[in-house]
């Protein structure tokens, strides 16, 4: 098939692959994500298109010049999403062999909205020719712009990534009260953070069963119940409990939007996911495991 004219956007450092999705339509006087995606499929002579044998992310690296493992590491949240896995191999994120999981899982969010800096955004104008979401502003837990130290906007509009951040400017805010401040100057909010990047940075996923027994030592250690099954039926004591050292140890604020379970159960009741982590695994269990992490390890790095 005849390969067809269409503009190849440049895709810019950390920018997140439904952001470049929004750029190839709209440089190409598209309208929506289907028209985007028929063109693209088109262009890479893609005959029986499926998402399955071909998945969008896919289609997105041959437009934007990147192998699929680069491009997926560097411009997708599926790092952090797949950061651990049960039931296959910890084999990269972006290869081949696991095109059936890219096109089911390969651009999901992370966060029910879409999140940007203003600074960003002006900077983006006046140095390139469009502003455009980032990826690190999409990590869970994370109200600020690392960068610019500004706190960072978030819309809920439908689409948002394929339009321009710049669109919504002059319809958003930033996060109200001081609770956002008080989260960037909390140390087990920093730790949370710093594991959350370091999952989305990696390469391959860890095999749940190894990151499991790791806290499950470190938190008998510590004096903590660590196991699903030691929880049913038993009496146990505040203290015993992740979930209350959790309590005690996160802002509030943070803590309940974060992880709305917390505003479910009092102080010394066990909250399912936190107390019984030991049973975690598989795409969507990062944040639970940066969670713990963060309260039974002085630092990121440990």
């Amino acid at each position: 098939m005849k390969e067809l004219s269409m503009i190849r956007p440049k895709i810019y450092p950390g920018e997140i692959d439904m952001s470049y999705l929004g750029a190839v339509m709209r440089m190409n006087g598209l309208r929506n994500e289907e028209s985007t995606i028929a063109l693209m499929v088109q262009s890479a002579g893609v005959s029986k298109w499926t998402r399955r044998t071909a998945p969008v992310i896919e289609l997105l690296s041959e437009v934007a010049g990147v192998p699929m493992e680069p491009f997926v590491h560097q411009h997708s949240t599926l790092g952090f999403r797949r950061a651990i896995t049960a039931n296959q191999l910890p084999i990269p994120h972006g290869a081949v062999e696991n095109r059936v999981l890219l096109s089911s899982h390969g651009m999901r969010r992370t966060r029910n909205a879409a999140y940007f800096c203003v600074d960003c955004v002006i900077a983006d104008q006046s140095e390139l020719d469009r502003s455009y979401w980032r990826r690190e502003h999409q990590i869970p837990g994370l109200y600020w712009c690392p960068k610019h130290r500004v706190d960072l906007r978030c819309t809920d509009s439908d689409h948002a990534f394929l339009k321009s951040p710049s669109d919504f400017i002059d319809s958003t805010a930033t996060m109200e009260g001081d609770w956002v401040a008080e989260s960037r100057s909390s140390k087990p909010v920093m730790r949370f953070l710093d594991i959350c990047s370091a999952l989305i940075d990696a390469k391959s996923p860890f095999m749940a069963s190894r990151i499991s027994d790791a806290l499950a030592r470190r938190a008998t250690a510590a004096g903590y119940r660590s196991h699903f099954i030691n929880l049913l039926g038993a009496r146990v004591k505040e203290k015993e409990l992740l979930s209350s050292l959790i309590h005690s140890t996160f802002p509030q604020a943070w803590l309940t939007r974060e992880f709305p379970e917390f505003r479910k159960r009092r102080v010394g009741q066990i909250v399912g996911g936190i107390d019984g982590f030991s049973w975690f695994a598989g795409i969507d269990s990062s944040a639970i495991c940066a969670l713990v992490a963060s309260v039974l390890f002085p630092s990121a790095d440990a």
